[in-house]
């Protein structure tokens, strides 16, 4: 549909029926958006259930993606947003370097405090 158009989408986190993310079915669905041509993807934002995702599935989701998107033409933004400035900013550095997330955008941090400055 579009040519040489750089399309990011945010990531759906699917979620098993025992609430543990669904690997398989997370799979499935970035490979059917990459061969429908999009180029990136948002990884748990809040339409990826950011708010309710530990520290650890974070970290499993980024290196999960990341790992499945090496060697294709399609990138990461990890979105490390979350309602305390520190934990965003801890999660951001325990993230650079990430090889498992070649290459990895990470996205902006907002807080409240920011926002209230805006």
């Amino acid at each position: 549909m579009f040519k040489n158009v750089p399309i990011i989408t945010a990531l759906v986190t699917p979620f098993t029926t025992e609430d543990e993310v669904d690997y398989p079915a997370l799979d499935a669905l970035i490979e059917r958006m990459l061969g429908e041509g999009v180029t990136g993807f948002l990884v748990a934002g809040t339409t990826g259930e950011s708010p309710n995702l530990t520290h650890a599935e974070k970290i499993a989701l980024f290196t999960h993606v990341g790992e499945l998107l090496k060697g294709k033409n399609a990138v990461q933004v990890a979105n490390v947003g979350t309602n305390s400035t520190a934990a965003s900013a801890a999660l951001a550095k325990e993230l650079v370097p990430s090889p498992a997330s070649t290459p990895c955008l990470r996205s902006h941090l907002t807080t409240t405090s920011q926002a209230r400055r805006g």
